[in-house]
């Protein structure tokens, strides 16, 4: 946890000096992502989801775990696979003007295309225009142990 934070904390609970001291941990892991310094960004990543839990917001905390929503990474991988089944019927056509739109809305929704041997394969690729920081982080966290709760498939040939 950063002294920072535990400082405001302890300072009759100062919020406004704690939210500043997570403030910065999340503007230093977003500037170490852009940098590429993954073991920086991982560890910004443990001192932001140790002020929230501190602060009991953490979104990824499991009293916030909606089960309910857990089968819907079935949900969108069958919706991915139904545009992706039809990029595929409009290039086995040569239609690849209808290709390339399908392929750009998804792309738009923050959905990553990528063509192999064995057919596409797509993954969350936080290009959408209000999440490109938010799956960043999730996509550090996910490689450095995190929980990220993000959907991915690959398209069956």
């Amino acid at each position: 946890m950063p002294e920072a934070f535990a400082n405001a904390m302890n300072d009759d609970l100062s919020v406004p000096a704690a939210l500043a001291a997570l403030h910065g941990a999340v503007r230093d892991g977003n500037t170490a992502l852009t940098a590429g310094d993954k073991a920086a960004a991982a560890e910004r990543y443990g001192e932001v989801r140790a002020m929230l839990g501190a602060l009991g917001v953490d979104p990824l905390s499991e009293q916030w775990a909606d089960e309910s929503r857990a089968d819907l990474t079935a949900v969108v991988d069958s919706l991915v696979q139904v545009a992706l089944d039809q990029r595929q019927e409009a290039r086995a056509r040569r239609d690849y003007e209808a290709a390339d739109t399908i392929r750009a809305r998804l792309t738009a929704a923050g959905i990553g295309v990528e063509d192999t041997p064995s057919g596409p394969r797509w993954s969350l690729s936080g290009t959408a225009s209000l999440s490109g920081t938010a799956a960043s982080v999730s996509d550090a966290a996910g490689e450095f142990g995190g929980r990220d709760g993000a959907a991915g498939g690959t398209a069956r040939s």
